[in-house]
């Protein structure tokens, strides 16, 4: 019973005219989703991860970008030669178009610090979360 009911509900959000996305493609920001890098001075860099808002009327489907994000604050941790990133601040917004997530970061070439719980082994994320984040690397 619970099946017909979901299936039920199914065919009438896709004849609301409701999109299910396919998915974001993980890279630079391309106007609709992506990344944006800010080097803001010295070892800080924000980080943002946009995806996009689909559906219309009441029916929107919102594509979390944080799992995004995060990979992207480990990535460039390593592609500037760093071993480990502290989260300074996160900031979300959402509009009717796009769901963005801000994360400001700190870069070190020392290793994670086990006393702070905002303190992250960029290897470490980028093993763990790689397969999960589509299109990654």
């Amino acid at each position: 019973m619970k099946k017909i009911i979901l299936g039920m509900l199914l065919l009438g959000l896709l004849a609301a005219g409701v999109a299910f996305p396919a998915g974001v493609s993980y890279g630079p920001y391309n106007g609709t989703s992506g990344f944006q890098d800010i080097h803001v001075d010295g070892n800080v860099f924000i980080i943002t991860f946009t995806t996009p808002v689909t559906g219309n009327g009441r029916f929107k489907v919102y594509i979390n970008p944080e799992p995004y994000n995060f990979y992207r604050c480990a990535q460039l941790t390593q592609e500037r030669g760093y071993a480990s990133f502290v989260v300074e601040s996160t900031y979300s917004t959402i509009t009717d178009n796009y769901y963005t997530v801000s994360r400001t970061i700190h870069v070190s070439k020392a290793a994670k610090d086990m006393n702070n719980v905002m303190s992250f082994d960029a290897s470490m994320v980028l093993q763990t979360m790689s397969g999960r984040v589509a299109g990654n690397p």
